[in-house]
């Protein structure tokens, strides 16, 4: 009797420590912070849609948007990238009043190019990473009125076609990762800094590698 008690004893002990050793296993937070860092290269697909006009005139310079993204991450998740972007845009059919009054039907069609410096911050979630970040940069966009003169509408000989401006982009994004692979969903919201360019928000799909 004296010999089992002592046997069992002895598995409760080993089960004991096996459970005490359990938590081990999972991985720390310097491991954590380790996994973020590392090079990416993202490619996203994505709709933006104008929230604001230009002196009336409905624009929309974004609409599909194709992008490239290459940046590097460090381990406490600070990540610093550049970013590519091309807005096919789409037409617009609108009624406008001309400079003299006149009541006139027209198409404006308008598409963009972005080019950016991308700041973010990684903040790991379970098996999800969660990215906040800013972008800073330059955008151009090439705009039509049908081949209307747009000193029909505009008074400002500067307003011309393509318009060069700046702007802000605050964003967030939601990924998951698989080994190198990940993908993930986000937005951005571009402040433009330029009158005669909309502002426009953005919501996209991303997809690419992490090494």
């Amino acid at each position: 009797m004296c010999l089992l008690a002592v046997q069992g004893i002895g598995v409760r002990t080993a089960r004991a420590a096996s459970a005490a050793e359990a938590p081990a296993l999972q991985p720390s937070a310097d491991e954590s912070a380790q996994s973020l860092a590392g090079f990416e290269a993202l490619v996203s697909l994505g709709y933006g849609a104008s929230t604001s006009n230009v002196r009336n005139l409905e624009l929309e310079p974004i609409a599909l948007r194709l992008g490239l993204d290459v940046g590097y991450v460090w381990r406490f998740g600070f990540r610093l990238g550049l970013e590519l972007g091309y807005g096919l845009g789409r037409s617009v059919s609108q009624r406008r009043t001309t400079l003299l009054g006149e009541e006139f039907d027209l198409t404006a069609d308008a598409s963009s190019m972005t080019g950016a410096i991308a700041f973010g911050y990684d903040v790991p979630l379970d098996f999800l990473v969660l990215r906040y970040s800013l972008g800073m940069g330059a955008i151009s966009m090439k705009w039509d009125l049908g081949g209307i003169p747009a000193s029909s509408f505009f008074n400002e000989e500067a307003w011309e076609s393509p318009t060069w401006g700046f702007f802000l982009a605050p964003g967030a994004s939601l990924f998951w990762r698989r080994g190198l692979f990940e993908v993930g969903l986000g937005f951005d919201y571009q402040v433009q800094t330029n009158g005669g360019i909309p502002t426009g928000l953005v919501g996209e799909l991303l997809t690419g590698v992490k090494w």
